[in-house]
């Protein structure tokens, strides 16, 4: 009988259930050409795109204290952090289960020990006995008792599994979500500066104006000018005038916008207004990492895998939920006459009891539940596949944007340089009487888009910066951009 009860546990033994494993991704060596032609002219540069946070290499005061201050202050931060804390507090939980358990329970129980019955037809005391009433006697018991589940099976590795990929999942959750708000500020300030910047346009074009307008009406004055010229000077500075009311909303919405990420209440952030903020040039983002990086990079690619991890332990314990399970059970007690322990009344009570349990008929429920759990699993394999390709393709149009929108900007710097030429060598010859209104009218029409689509692409390459941040999980090396 021995003999064939340990047979029988070394077959059980034999038979530990495992989880699913998610075949291999088919990930590029390189990236396609053109995306990453810089990547070979940084070698040997130490661009700390590994070491430091990627906002601490765009050389950007405000910035920097913007996202640290965040990080201190953020509600989605705190949020994330508490999930890590949780998740790391269940898996000491989950490792603590497999373990022995022990209890202590205690029981009070009154028993009837009378030996007469009730003479119901007895006249003189009508259903009760005519010597004594009732023996009742109070026993109690006091009882440890211990409790251990033999993992034959695999199920302790598989919990194990579970509770690892649920750590894995909250820290990629809460690097995801630093990564998102210290971009989501990167933007906002973008839009705070080019919005400041878009009102510095309008009020100097409204300056300009007025200037010309004084001009025209000077020499119409002296009898040079004519009332065409006069009534087209006055056009163009009330066109510039309706755009102010429009301008001077943005820079506040901006400012509200950062209150909100940072924790803060509307109208606390008003006082990074300033009337001399531009748009800085970006720097220069640098592919520093392959395509097979990205997998340990971007924190939404570790939450999918983390995701897939954890449907395969589920799956594991689906089909773990099929096989028998074994356990021990052992207990020590006494048990005694009175609620109190006394010696003199105590009887020591133990047993050990080597437990056993096999499923035989629930309708097929347990292997239709394994095969459900094997479904998620597949479903998580190929959302973590489509996560992968996601990502690639967004890598590679990110790099792609940023690179296009910098060879614009150099652009864009010459063309406002030369109209801001036209537009002074206009107003001289103006009023030098050399030529009419028409040029220096030309010249303005010509300038104000201009710095207005340089402020913009500005803010542009911006957004298109943090936005390559992103797609690299923040692995993205810099190096200062040439733009004045």
């Amino acid at each position: 009988m021995r003999f064939l009860l340990f047979s029988g546990l070394l077959v059980f033994a034999g038979c530990k259930v495992t989880a699913p494993q998610a075949p291999a991704l088919d990930v590029p060596e390189i990236w396609t050409e053109g995306v990453a032609s810089t990547s070979d002219d940084v070698e040997g540069e130490n661009l700390n795109a590994k070491v430091s946070p990627w906002w601490t290499r765009c050389q950007d005061p405000l910035l920097e204290a913007l996202i640290h201050e965040a990080m201190v202050s953020g509600p989605d931060l705190h949020i994330a952090a508490a999930r890590v804390k949780e998740a790391d507090l269940r898996w000491q939980a989950t490792s603590a289960g497999f373990g022995p358990s022990l209890d202590f329970s205690r029981s009070l129980r009154r028993e009837d020990q009378s030996s007469q019955s009730f003479n119901f037809g007895d006249d003189a005391i009508p259903g009760f006995p005519t010597d004594q009433i009732f023996k009742v006697r109070t026993v109690s018991r006091h009882e440890i008792r211990g409790r251990w589940e033999a993992d034959l099976i695999g199920r302790n590795d598989l919990r194990t599994m579970s509770a690892l990929a649920n750590i894995d999942l909250a820290q990629a959750a809460y690097e995801d979500a630093v990564l998102l708000l210290s971009t989501r500020i990167c933007d906002t300030l973008a839009d705070l500066r080019e919005s400041m910047q878009q009102l510095a346009i309008t009020a100097s074009t409204i300056r300009r104006n007025e200037r010309s307008l004084e001009l025209v009406e000077a020499r119409f004055d002296v009898g040079l000018g004519n009332e065409l010229e006069l009534a087209q000077a006055r056009r163009t500075l009330a066109e510039a005038r309706a755009q102010l009311p429009q301008a001077e909303i943005g820079p506040r919405a901006a400012c509200d916008a950062l209150a909100a990420l940072l924790g803060k209440h509307p109208g606390t952030m008003l006082h990074l207004l300033d009337p001399e903020m531009v748009v800085p040039p970006t720097p220069e983002g640098v592919l520093t990492i392959q395509p097979s990086d990205l997998l340990t990079q971007r924190p939404d690619l570790r939450r999918l895998s983390a995701e897939m991890q954890q449907a395969a332990a589920n799956a594991g314990l689906a089909e773990a939920a099929t096989q028998p399970t074994f356990g021990l059970e052992a207990a020590l007690g006494t048990e005694s006459n009175g609620a109190e322990i006394s010696l003199s009344r105590t009887a020591a009570l133990w047993n050990v009891i080597l437990t056993g349990a096999t499923p035989l008929f629930d309708g097929g429920r347990r292997k239709l539940e394994s095969k459900a759990a094997g479904a998620v699993f597949e479903a998580a394999v190929e959302q973590h596949r489509q996560g992968v390709l996601n990502a690639l393709a967004e890598v590679e149009r990110t790099s792609r944007q940023l690179q296009a929108t910098q060879d614009t900007l150099q652009y864009l710097d010459e063309a406002v340089a030369q109209a801001v030429i036209v537009r002074e060598q206009s107003e001289t010859r103006f009023t030098e009487g050399i030529s009419s209104l028409d040029p220096v009218l030309d010249a303005e029409q010509a300038l104000d888009p201009l710095q207005r689509q340089l402020a913009t692409t500005r803010t542009n390459a911006w957004r298109q910066l943090s936005a390559l941040v992103r797609s690299t999980g923040g692995s993205a090396g810099f190096r200062p951009f040439d733009s004045e």
